[in-house]
């Protein structure tokens, strides 16, 4: 019963498949092809199969199809492919970054994508979503209260 509810179950996440979505339409198109698993699927080997359904799920979601989870600057959820952003360093790079390289905050002025200089919202968005592979931003970061307050001691 579990080799023929297996199909049926991927049938049911890839109904109606975006080209890329977020975190949360994953975990509900995964609950619902688990929910038809559920229902056909029986038996000691229910288990194993339930794994290989997620597995395969979740393979399908991260191969390319991922968006990203966190919010713009713009305050809105990001429509972009997921997008790992560097982690801080612990010395100054030549990135400019002095270490303090982290996500994308409310206020800040994007400069240059890939060494494009940035020319508006909508010619920036633009390169950013031509972009493929690594992602280099050069960053106006704007200064945060506490930060100001801190700077002008």
């Amino acid at each position: 019963a579990c080799e023929a509810a297996l199909p049926r179950a991927r049938e049911a996440y890839n109904r109606n498949l975006p080209p890329q979505y977020a975190a949360t339409e994953h975990a509900s198109r995964l609950a619902a092809a688990e929910a038809v698993l559920r229902e056909k699927a029986c038996g000691p080997a229910y288990d194993r199969y339930l794994r290989s359904l997620r597995a395969e799920c979740a393979a399908l979601w991260h191969d390319g199809r991922r968006l990203c989870d966190a919010v713009s600057c713009t305050g809105r959820p990001c429509l972009f492919r997921a997008h790992p952003l560097p982690l801080p360093s612990s010395g100054g790079g030549a990135d400019g970054g002095g270490g303090a390289a982290e996500l994308l905050r409310v206020g800040d002025r994007v400069l240059s994508v890939n060494g494009t200089p940035a020319a508006g919202h909508a010619a920036t968005t633009a390169m950013l979503k031509a972009a493929v592979g690594a992602i280099v931003l050069e960053v106006e970061r704007a200064a945060v209260h506490g930060e100001a307050e801190a700077e002008g001691r």
